[in-house]
C-alpha cells in the first residue's frame, strides 16, 4: 500500500489558477483585509446556513468569543458539551463566563436535550450545541426549543459542521447564532479564519464591532473595547474558492465514506460509528468503534510503523473535563470517557483514492487484532 496521510487540504488546479490570480489583484491593490472577498465570503456562508449575516474573522475560536461577549455571558454560566475542543470552554470563559460541562453521548456525540434542562441554571446566559466531525445531532431541534422556552441562547459551535446537515436542514440554522472554521484540516480550508452567521441584527452589529476594535459607524470612534479578529483578503480568497468547491467536496468524502461503510458494515471487530438517524454528514470525521482495551494510540503507531498509514487523531480523544484546567473539577462523563478510549478515526480526504480504503481498512484490522490479542494475552 503506498503511504496514505492522515489529512491533506484539496485544491484542484483550476482553483490554484484562481486563488493565485485573486492574491494578485489584491497585492496590486490597496485593500489587504476586510475587503471584497471577505465580504463575499461571509455572504456564501450565511447563504449555506440561512442566516441573514456572516461575519468573517480570523478563526472559528474568534467568532465563539465575539457571540459570548455579544451575548453578554461575563459573571454567569455556559452549558457546554464536554466532546469538543477546549477553544469552545475557553472562548466562553475569555468572554467572563463559568463553563458547566455536560455529557455527550456515544451515539450522537452531543447532550440530549434532558442533559442540557439538567445543567440549566438562573445563571446560564447561553447553551453551546457542538457538531462533533460534522453530525449534527438529532437532539439538536428539542435543544433549540428547549432553549426558546427557557428565553436562553442556543449556540451552534458548526466549526466542524459546513456541509452537514439535520433531516435536510443545514448546520447553522438552529440557533441564534453559529461559528463556522476554515483551520487547515477542516472540510473547507482557509489557512486559518472563520465566519460567524446570524440572522440576529443586535448581535450582528456587537461582534462585528468587537472584531474590529470595538469600532462603530464611525471608524475614527471605538463605542467598546474590541480586538483584532479581522480576516486577510487573502485567507478570505482561499476560503471563498473552498465554499464554492463545497458540493464537489462534500461528493468525494461522501464516496470514500460509501467505501468505507462497505468495507466494513457487518465488521465484528472494527465497526464504524454508526450515523444518527435524519443526520448528513459531511464527512469531515470518519470514526470506527474498538474492542475493550485496545489501545488506539498503539494501533495508530502499529498502522504508521508497519504500513506507512498516518491515522488522525482529534479533539475526541481527550474531552474537556480531562483536559488540565478542567480536570479538577469532578466531572462524571462517562460515555465521553467510553468513546474516547474506543474510537479511532480513518483518513478521510477529497483525493484519497477510493482504491485505498481496502488497504485501509485490511492495515487497520490487523493491527487491531494484534493488540487485542496482547490485551487478551496480559502482556
Amino acid at each position: 500500500m503506498p503511504s496514505i496521510a492522515s489529512s491533506r487540504t484539496y485544491f484542484p488546479e483550476a482553483d490554484v489558477h484562481e486563488i493565485l490570480r485573486d492574491v494578485e489583484a489584491v497585492l496590486r491593490g490597496d485593500q489587504l483585509r476586510a475587503g471584497a472577498h471577505a465580504a463575499s465570503l461571509e455572504r456564501l456562508v450565511a447563504a449555506w446556513c440561512g442566516a441573514t449575516t456572516g461575519i468573517a474573522m480570523n478563526s472559528g475560536t474568534s467568532c465563539l468569543e465575539a457571540v459570548f461577549r455579544a451575548l453578554d455571558v461575563a459573571g454567569g454560566e455556559v452549558v457546554v458539551p464536554t466532546n469538543t475542543f477546549i477553544a469552545t470552554a475557553a472562548a466562553a470563559e475569555h468572554a467572563g463566563a463559568r463553563v458547566r460541562l455536560v455529557e455527550s453521548h456515544r451515539d450522537t456525540l452531543a447532550p440530549s436535550a434532558a442533559d442540557v434542562a439538567a445543567a440549566l441554571r438562573p445563571a446560564t446566559r447561553a447553551v453551546v450545541i457542538v457538531h462533533m466531525g460534522g453530525i449534527v445531532s438529532p437532539e439538536t431541534p428539542a435543544i433549540a426549543r428547549l432553549c426558546a422556552e427557557r428565553g436562553v441562547p442556543l449556540v451552534e459551535d458548526a466549526c466542524q459542521a459546513l456541509g452537514s446537515r439535520l433531516d435536510g436542514r443545514p448546520a447553522g440554522s438552529f440557533g441564534t447564532a453559529a461559528c463556522f472554521s476554515f483551520y487547515p484540516t477542516k472540510v473547507t480550508a482557509g489557512g486559518e479564519g472563520g465566519v460567524l452567521t446570524t440572522s440576529d441584527a443586535t448581535l450582528a452589529a456587537v461582534a462585528a464591532s468587537l472584531s474590529d476594535q470595538g469600532r462603530g459607524p464611525d471608524p475614527l470612534l471605538s463605542v467598546r473595547l474590541g480586538f483584532n479578529w479581522r480576516l486577510s483578503e487573502f485567507n478570505a480568497i482561499v476560503a471563498g474558492a473552498q465554499m464554492r468547491r463545497l458540493d464537489d467536496i462534500l461528493a468525494r468524502r461522501a464516496r470514500i465514506a460509501g467505501r468505507y461503510l462497505d468495507l466494513l458494515r457487518e465488521d465484528p471487530l472494527v465497526p464504524p460509528m454508526p450515523v444518527p438517524a435524519g443526520v448528513t454528514p459531511n464527512w469531515y470525521k470518519f470514526w470506527v468503534l474498538l474492542p475493550d482495551g485496545v489501545d488506539a494510540e498503539a494501533v495508530r503507531q502499529a498502522c504508521a510503523a508497519n504500513h506507512d498509514l498516518r491515522l488522525p487523531n482529534g479533539t475526541q480523544d481527550v474531552p474537556v473535563h480531562r483536559q488540565p484546567p478542567y480536570r479538577d473539577g469532578g466531572h462524571h462523563l462517562p460515555d465521553a470517557d467510553w468513546f474516547a478510549a474506543h474510537h479511532l478515526c480513518l483518513p478521510i480526504y477529497p483525493d484519497l483514492p477510493v482504491e485505498a480504503a481496502a488497504g485501509i481498512v485490511a492495515a487497520v484490522r490487523e493491527e487491531v487484532a494484534a493488540q487485542r490479542e496482547l490485551v487478551g494475552s496480559g502482556r
